[in-house]
């Protein structure tokens, strides 16, 4: 890690939801950072629904201003004149056979497009200049510098890398830097079964936000 913040970095592989909520926070708190993402500049990918419940919301106040928040609840659905509801479950002959706002421990949430909910949070990113489109993480390593810190080097797919601190996988459930960590985590582990001095050591952090998930490639150590 870095000695200090001034030249701390991090970088966001992915720039759908939990992403950029991610990047706000960090925005917010002047972070040094640049996001990836590997689709060029304005595509638009096809989405659904999402609800946004009180996990959502907790994200939404740690990462992003009041003035941002108001943004999205400004497009939150309203159906039955709630934002607030939960979904019910029906038959072929839509008759309701379940409503899920009486389980005791389902939390009443609200709908909004996944599509308006990416634009909202990529908007102060945009104009910050910190994301990249057109540009795919295809893998990382650690490594040592000469001063003995630890750095996390990133590759794309267009043969360049970048240096950072830590690096955060939001590039969904076929995520490369997730699948990656993950080989190194069960490698990492049959290495430790074997050895008798257990001197190899690697961790690293996972975290989860409004639905999909984004992983820390944070460090390697050894003792």
């Amino acid at each position: 890690m870095a000695g200090t913040m001034g030249s701390f970095k991090v970088i966001i592989s992915g720039g759908g939801l939990a992403g950029a909520l991610l990047a706000n926070g960090l925005n917010n708190d002047s972070v040094d950072f640049m996001m990836y993402e590997r689709d060029p500049p304005g595509s638009k990918k096809e989405g659904y629904q999402i609800r946004l419940g009180s996990g959502a919301q907790a994200g939404f106040r740690a990462c992003l201003s009041e003035a941002h928040i108001g943004k999205i609840t400004a497009k939150l659905g309203r159906s039955s004149g709630s934002q607030a509801t939960a979904p019910s479950l029906h038959n072929t002959q839509f008759v309701e056979i379940l409503d899920m706002g009486l389980l005791p421990k389902y939390t009443k949430s609200a709908a909004i497009s996944r599509v308006v909910l990416r634009d909202i949070l990529l908007e102060p990113i945009k104009k910050s200049g910190r994301i990249q489109y057109g540009k795919a993480v295809e893998g990382y390593e650690v490594v040592t510098q000469k001063d003995g810190q630890e750095k996390v080097r990133v590759h794309f797919s267009d043969g360049s890398h970048h240096v950072c601190d830590i690096l955060v996988g939001a590039d969904g459930v076929n995520s490369k830097v997730s699948y990656q960590r993950q080989r190194i985590k069960v490698k990492a582990d049959e290495d430790l079964s074997r050895s008798t001095n257990k001197s190899a050591c690697v961790t690293s952090m996972l975290s989860t936000t409004t639905g999909p998930s984004y992983r820390k490639a944070v460090s390697h150590t050894t003792e």
